[in-house]
């Protein structure tokens, strides 16, 4: 907690030393440690402090401004704080929908996140003391961000009761998995039920293991829960959901997910967390293979060169050559961990 504290401060008094706001650094510094190792030591440390020191930020704040100004320029901030919260929510649940959320959450993240952030009180509370912003626009500017602020619960609720209707509409079941609770048992969790995932579910039925899987298309999986397969909405990132999913209890887990980023995301909370499990991972190429093993993956199959030998194998079989030349060859090209196959060269 000492150290915490001497980083925290120490780093607002240092880029105070050149002009800049020791707000400024401070929030610069709990970015930094918010990407150590110690994160959730440091996070569990101040916890009984955050809210006070958050109530005290927020009173400072809220003091500074002139409340005889909102009511003179109802207007102009109304507007502000109109165009503020719509233009966010437009962004943010565009960003959701690229990158594949459901309609439902990301209108309900979008409404969410529709208000300004304690970092718009910073810059333009900074901006005023260098000059760069009238008396006047600063508090209008920060009426506006307090304003929006204060709409956060009504829009939470309205977006909690969009996503509720899009979710009975998509007849899919969020909380189905946590009423299989403690049934959960010796299972694999899957995260990611594309077309890798639905095949390593039908091999490990197949096999006699059962098996939860995780995905985030909402119409695959009430297409999936059509047909009676175990699969739940839910990020395989949060640790929640993880242990809604019986991670703990688990047998071993598959990552099917064609995103690097979101696979590292989920093989680095598996392995925080759960430091047991085996982890087996779909892998862009072996690059990414070997990343991912080094945070901890047990397995990282690169999807590219598996491919690749499977379809030689078909070649070479289709062409005369014994089955076990070719099995022999595959295990040669597989062993310490693709060696052979490592001086491919990249155009």
């Amino acid at each position: 907690m000492a150290t915490t504290l001497l980083v925290v401060l120490g780093t607002g008094w240092l880029v105070s030393l050149v002009g800049i706001s020791m707000v400024l650094g401070a929030f610069l510094a709990g970015l930094l440690l918010s990407e150590t190792e110690y994160r959730h030591q440091v996070e569990a440390d101040i916890r009984p402090f955050r809210g006070i020191l958050l109530g005290l930020f927020f009173m400072t704040v809220g003091m500074s401004i002139d409340i005889t100004l909102i009511w003179r320029e109802a207007a102009p901030i109304t507007l502000l704080v109109i165009g503020l919260m719509v233009g966010k929510s437009i962004v943010t649940a565009a960003l959701c929908r690229g990158f594949g959320l459901p309609v439902g959450v990301c209108v309900r993240v979008g409404l969410l996140l529709s208000q300004g952030g304690e970092f718009g009180f910073i810059l333009f509370l900074s901006a005023s003391m260098l000059g760069l912003l009238a008396l006047e626009t600063t508090q209008m500017l920060l009426a506006s961000v307090t304003l929006t602020m204060a709409a956060t619960p009504v829009m939470a609720y309205a977006g909690g009761r969009f996503s509720s209707v899009m979710a009975r509409r998509e007849e899919m079941s969020v909380a189905g998995i946590g009423e299989m609770g403690e049934e959960l048992q010796d299972h694999v969790l899957i995260a990611g039920f594309g077309r890798v995932g639905q095949t390593v579910a039908k091999m490990l039925s197949v096999g006699g293991i059962s098996y939860v899987a995780l995905d985030m298309d909402a119409s695959r999986i009430a297409a999936c829960r059509a047909k009676g397969m175990a699969v739940f909405f839910g990020d395989a990132s949060q640790i929640e959901i993880l242990n809604s999913a019986g991670a703990r209890r688990a047998r071993g887990a598959v990552v099917t997910i064609d995103q690097p980023v979101a696979a590292d995301w989920i093989v680095a909370a598996l392995h925080e967390f759960f430091p047991d499990l085996p982890i087996f991972v779909r892998a862009q190429d072996l690059l990414h293979g070997r990343h991912l093993e080094a945070e901890g993956a047990t397995r990282a199959v690169p999807e590219t060169l598996e491919a690749s030998l499977q379809l030689g194998a078909i070649a070479m079989t289709s062409m005369g050559i014994r089955s076990d030349e070719v099995a022999g060859i595959l295990q040669e090209l597989r062993s310490d961990d693709y060696a052979n196959l490592g001086d491919t060269v990249h155009g």
